[in-house]
Formats: structure tokens, sequence, C-alpha cells
């Protein structure tokens, strides 16, 4: 079913997107709104997050592609574009900005929307996502604050919710926390990305103004490409040749039972 509203999500896991028909579910963020005078805001690099979805759904799995209510229509036009069956197990969750200038309020339904994605998350991937710097804010390459331009909503607060929770489970049941946790996978290609904190310190040394522009959240794996699209596809196609193989393994292992 494809959603492109930020209506609460169900408390209770048993209604939630990830066990609603016993698939795993992946948790695409994405969204870099640093075209601030244009409407949309959005840049066209991280439209490949699409891509990564229709993967993901081809693979058996749930995908939910987040962002903000800004590049909406945007991420509507691109997945309503894909065929029928993908379409159905692509979800849409659009939110508004945190900050004061945004049109729609940030809420506390808001909030627990967030914290359910994560409770519902087996995955995140984030591909090219904007993410907040050593301040808070979320700055384009030139510097400019897209918090203070009303277009930034905490969506990097999944990634901290899912961490938490993963921890807060793997200590009570004595399971390491390094292989029982939600594993963040991060793509970016400029330093501000969501995730690039894996590499903060060449990001201050090597980009301008990165000490000031540079996201500090760390990915569990980090994809830097020249452009993020582009790492995006690397993504799919190694994951499609995990995929075969291991598909394939599952065939010769049913072949040689008979």
């Amino acid at each position: 079913r494809l959603t492109s509203s930020s209506s609460s999500l169900s408390s209770s896991k048993d209604d939630s997107v990830s066990s609603s028909n016993n698939k795993l579910c992946v948790i695409i963020l994405t969204g870099f709104p640093c075209c601030t005078t244009h409407t949309p805001p959005m840049e066209t690099d991280g439209l490949a997050s699409v891509a990564i979805a229709r993967a993901v759904v081809k693979m058996g799995y749930d995908a939910v592609l987040v962002t903000e209510e800004c590049n909406g229509p945007v991420f509507v036009a691109a997945v309503e574009g894909v065929e029928k069956e993908e379409y159905s197990s692509i979800r849409l969750a659009f939110y508004p900005s945190s900050s004061s200038k945004s049109k729609s309020k940030w809420t506390k339904d808001n909030d627990d929307d967030l914290k359910q994605l994560a409770y519902d998350a087996d995955l995140i991937i984030a591909c090219e996502r904007a993410g907040p710097a050593a301040d808070g804010n979320c700055y384009t390459m030139r510097g400019i604050n897209m918090n203070e331009k009303g277009l930034i909503a905490p969506l990097h607060d999944i990634v901290t919710h899912a961490r938490s929770s993963s921890s807060s489970s793997s200590s009570a049941t004595n399971v390491n926390d390094s292989n029982d946790k939600v594993k963040f996978i991060a793509i970016g290609d400029g330093g501000n990305e969501l995730g690039m904190g894996k590499v903060i310190e060449k990001i201050h040394e090597h980009i301008p103004d990165g000490e000031k522009i540079g996201a500090v959240m760390a990915a569990d794996h980090l994809i830097a490409a020249s452009v993020s699209n582009w790492g995006a596809y690397a993504l799919i196609a190694a994951a499609a040749l995990v995929f075969a193989a291991d598909n394939r393994d599952d065939v010769d292992d049913d072949d040689d039972d008979d």
C-alpha cells in the first residue's frame, strides 16, 4: 500500500510494517532539499533511493521511503511510475520540518512515528540524506543552513532510536550488540550526508568548510561515491549478486536432495 502521509503508525508490532505480512522491512532515508529557493527544493541526486526500494521489493522485502513533505511530490511521481506489484510493497512516509517556519507543525505523533519506524526496521539505508553537523543543523555544500529554511525533519532520529532499541534488546538477552543491532548503510558524496561521520576526520581535512558542514552521525557501512546515485546503483548491483548466489545455492541444495 502506497502511503503519502505522516499519520501515526500503530504502536503494536503485530500491526507494524515489517510484520504485517511476515516480510523483513528496509527503511530508506532520503532527500536533500538543498535547492532552497525552489519548489520542490530537492536535488535530483538521491532519487536512486527509489531504485533501492524497487530492488528491496524484488528481493521479497518491504520498503519504506522516508523524507520531508517538501520533497514529497518528487517521490510520489517516481514511485507511481513503477510496476504495480512493486508499487504495492513500497510505502512513502513524509514528515514536516521541525522548524517553526514549517507550514505543518512537528508533533508528538511525528516523534512516535519515527520510533515505530525504528522498531519496524530490519535494515536502515540512507541515500543522499541530509545529516546533522556538529551543531545539529544540516548544511548544503555552500554552507546554507537548511534547518533555518524550514526544510529539514529530524529523520536521523530513526537511526538513533533503532540503535538504542537494539542495544537495550541485546543487553537484556546477553546478545553481542555488534551482531544483533539493526545495521545502518549510508551513501554520500560530499561529506554532509547522514552516515558520513564514519570518515569525519577526512571530511574536516579535505572538504571546504568541512568542520561546519560535515555530518557527524556514522554509518555502520559507508559507501562514499562521486555521485550518491551511482553509489546506490553499486549497492543494488552488489546485493543482486549476493541474492542470486544465495538463491542458486538453495536450488543446488534442492537438486542434491533429489
